[in-house]
C-alpha cells in the first residue's frame, strides 16, 4: 500500500463515488460538495475541450441537453450496431454515434467523442476531488463499475 493508500472509485451510472482507506485503515469517504458524497456521472461540454461534471453538469440536462451525456457507461465496450445499442441509443439527450472502431461515441459541438473519453472525465473530476480531501495525490486505485 501506498503511504497515503489506496483510493476506491465506483462509477456507477447515475452516480460516482469514492473512498480511501488510510495506513491506519480507516475509512474516508471522498466529499463532493458541503452535503453530498455523490456525483452524478454527467458531463456537460461547453465546446469540445472545455466540459463540467457533476451536478452542474446535471442541471444542463434540461437547458442543454444536445451537450449534457448521461448514462453513457450503458455503452461502453459495446458494439454501436449491437442489438442493445441500437434498442437504447434514443434514450440518450445528445446524439450516440458510431467510432471508427465500431464502438461508440457521442457527437458533441460537430465532433465525436468517444465514450471511454466521457467517462474518464467523471473519474478524473472524482480523482481530483479525492487528492484534494486527503492532502495527497493518490497513485493507485481500485476501480468497480
Amino acid at each position: 500500500m501506498s503511504k497515503v493508500g489506496v483510493l476506491g472509485i465506483d462509477f456507477g451510472t447515475t452516480n460516482t463515488n469514492a473512498v480511501w482507506v488510510d495506513r491506519k485503515g480507516q475509512l474516508h469517504l471522498v466529499p463532493v460538495s458541503e452535503k453530498s458524497y455523490c456525483m452524478p456521472s454527467v458531463v456537460w461540454y461547453r465546446s469540445r475541450d472545455k466540459y463540467v461534471v457533476g451536478a452542474t453538469a446535471r442541471q444542463q440536462i434540461v437547458d442543454d441537453p444536445s451537450h449534457t451525456v448521461w448514462g453513457i457507461k450503458r455503452f461502453i465496450g459495446r458494439r454501436y450496431k449491437s442489438n442493445f445499442v441500437q434498442r437504447n441509443r434514443d434514450r440518450l439527450s445528445c446524439e450516440l454515434c458510431e467510432l471508427e472502431s465500431g464502438g461508440c461515441g457521442v457527437r458533441i459541438h460537430s465532433h465525436v467523442i468517444p465514450a471511454t473519453e466521457v467517462v474518464f472525465h467523471t473519474i478524473q473530476r472524482i480523482l481530483e476531488l479525492a487528492n484534494v480531501a486527503a492532502g495527497v495525490e493518490f497513485t493507485e486505485c481500485v476501480l468497480t463499475a
